[in-house]
């Protein structure tokens, strides 16, 4: 009689202990023997989920967690923590868990769930810190990508101000080439003066010789009038074939000069250009008509 009451004094000991949260016996030095006491938890525990008794269960999960990690324990706990609706009746059972053993190898697993059951988040998703670390990862590749398209457009602008440098240079060297041409064309027109006229006054001393040859009462006179007539009149060729081979190229520099400032006062010729960018609200097209 004495011994029955001793067995019944020790259950009752032990059922006040999981009365007050998760405040397991210690575990037996014995690895067997530790192994029997989780196990008899486990069984507690399922008989409380086939109660409906849920918080109480995680409570014997716990212990028998405590007593041997398994992982087919910590599947029970977090099914009955996703069955709980009011979390706070399970919570500070698994945080004296968590606080009690931090040497044991489920402590992290528990220590996941009440994070997640703290933030209201799903148990088979990542926990706070993971979805911080995705965020952190999200943004760092965001600002790296806006960091490219600025870089890309910074290089396009680089470029297109390039072109124009370009294309001013060109046109600045175009207009120097047109002066030169209207320079050099003015200056060869003004010099085939000079051998126009030569040519001209040539021209009237032969045809005044010619006139005192055909008056001539002698023939030497005659001979001496008509060869003057001829000198002039190949002075005169030869002044009007200078006048000719400057005035043709003194015409064709002009005539290239006037063409060369009409291309460059002249439209450019149409294209178009389109180009088509991200940007953190949608697409940014850009072109050139």
């Amino acid at each position: 009689m004495k011994r029955l009451f001793m067995i019944l004094f020790v259950l009752s000991v032990a059922g006040t202990a999981l009365a007050q949260g998760n405040k397991c016996p210690t575990v037996p030095a014995n690895e067997a023997a530790a192994q029997k006491r989780a196990g008899r938890y486990f069984s507690e525990a399922q008989s409380m989920v086939e109660r409906g008794r849920r918080a109480e269960a995680v409570e014997r999960f716990l212990c028998s967690l405590k007593m041997t990690p398994h992982p087919n324990t910590v599947f029970n706990i977090q099914t009955l923590a996703e069955e709980v609706e009011d979390k706070d009746t399970i919570l500070p059972t698994m945080r004296a868990f968590r606080d009690e053993n931090p040497g044991n190898s489920a402590t992290p697993e528990i220590a996941d769930m009440i994070a997640k059951l703290e933030h209201n988040l799903p148990l088979d998703g990542p926990t706070p810190d993971e979805i911080a670390k995705q965020e952190a990862e999200a943004q760092r590749a965001e600002q790296e990508r806006l960091a490219a398209l600025a870089a890309a457009q910074e290089q396009s602008m680089s470029d297109d101000m390039n072109v124009l440098q370009r294309e001013r240079e060109a046109r600045q060297a175009q207009e120097e080439k047109a002066r030169k041409y209207k320079v050099a064309g003015i200056t060869l027109l003004g010099v085939s003066a000079a051998p126009l006229a030569l040519g001209v006054t040539f021209t009237i001393m032969a045809k005044s010789a010619q006139n005192d040859a055909q008056d001539a009462t002698s023939w030497d006179d005659f001979q001496y009038y008509d060869e003057r007539s001829m000198r002039f009149a190949s002075g005169a060729s030869v002044g009007y074939l200078l006048t000719a081979g400057l005035l043709v190229p003194g015409v064709v520099l002009l005539v290239k000069s006037k063409k060369m400032r009409q291309q460059k006062d002249a439209p450019p010729a149409h294209h178009f250009d389109m180009s088509f960018n991200v940007a953190p609200n949608g697409f940014v097209v850009g072109g050139t008509f």
